[in-house]
């Protein structure tokens, strides 16, 4: 399903596919049992 080290497009690749909420670092999704994680070097 995903690829290691590929870059995804968060509101598109991700929540367009799974939903869920778009803005926040911990993005539990509305219609699937996944949670997303997200960080970047800004956020340490």
């Amino acid at each position: 399903m995903f690829e290691r080290g590929k870059t995804y497009h968060r509101r598109t690749d991700l929540h367009g596919r799974f939903g869920g909420n778009g803005q926040h670092g911990i993005a539990p999704c509305a219609e699937h049992p996944y949670v997303f994680l997200f960080t970047a070097p800004a956020g340490e």
